[in-house]
């Protein structure tokens, strides 16, 4: 009978083809993942996750890095950034988040109360809200300043 030539834990995505996933634990690879989301300090995408990670010496498969954002998301250490379909430490609950257009920085902008204005507003119609993500895009100070 003839083997299969993947094997498990194969990373075949980008800059991966043929390389040895490393295997890690849940918590050590969320530190890992929260590290490069730290250090980053700029929303990124899991498969720049997957990047970052590799130039670290970790070879993850995305699916690894979904599953960390996954549990760091419902820690509430992390959040996606819709527009940019991409993940950022979170540093402030209930915040609308501004994101520069130009150099991609983003500041949270704490609104507790107009949060809780929507959610009254959508329950009001008879809508159960599961997530509320407010985001603009725009420019920042720096960039507007060049």
């Amino acid at each position: 009978m003839r083997r299969s030539t993947g094997h498990r834990g194969s990373a075949k995505g980008k800059g991966g083809f043929g390389k040895r996933a490393t295997i890690l634990p849940g918590a050590t690879l969320d530190a890992i993942v929260l590290d490069a989301l730290v250090t980053s300090q700029k929303p990124l995408s899991v498969y720049q996750l997957v990047a970052l990670v590799a130039d670290r010496g970790y070879q993850l498969p995305a699916m690894s890095i979904y599953r960390s954002i996954d549990r760091l998301e419902l820690s509430g250490a992390v959040e996606r950034v819709q527009m940019l379909s991409a993940y950022r430490v979170r540093d402030k609950p209930q915040c609308v988040l501004a994101i520069c257009t130009e150099c991609g920085d983003t500041i949270s902008i704490a609104v507790p109360d107009q949060h809780e204005a929507l959610r009254r507003a959508i329950a009001g119609q008879q809508f159960a809200v599961s997530e509320l993500s407010l985001e603009a895009s725009g420019k920042c100070s720096s960039c507007l300043a060049r």
